[in-house]
C-alpha cells in the first residue's frame, strides 16, 4: 500500500506523506 511506501522518514518525506494520505483516502 501506499501508506507505508510514504511513511514519515524524513521532513521532506513528511510533506509527501501527507499528500499519500489523501491519495489513499480516495483509492
Amino acid at each position: 500500500m501506499f501508506v507505508w511506501v510514504c511513511m514519515c522518514m524524513h521532513v521532506r518525506a513528511c510533506l509527501m506523506a501527507k499528500a499519500c494520505r489523501l491519495l489513499s483516502s480516495k483509492l
